[in-house]
């Protein structure tokens, strides 16, 4: 993981359908004193990622890249619709 390495900022890498040692499958946790959720994948799990954002993230800023979260007026939200479609 390079950008662990070369980096200041602690990244979480959350993916439902893979096991690895350095992958989280909780969302709880992944987001737990974050400042930026990520989405790059258009899986159904991230339909409601609002509903753990209020109690997990130290800043609730969501930069989804799939059109994917559910909105919500409680975070700031940057959706570029689909990235795959550009």
């Amino acid at each position: 993981m390079i950008l662990k390495l070369k980096s200041k900022y602690e990244i979480v890498t959350l993916y439902f359908h893979v096991q690895l040692d350095w992958v989280e499958n909780d969302i709880a946790k992944a987001l737990e004193d974050s400042d930026l959720a990520l989405i790059l994948t258009d899986h159904n799990e991230y339909k409601d990622l609002i509903k753990y954002v209020p109690n997990n993230m130290k800043q609730a800023i969501i930069f989804d890249t799939k059109n994917i979260v559910n909105q919500d007026d409680s975070v700031t939200y940057y959706n570029f619709n689909n990235v795959f479609d550009i």
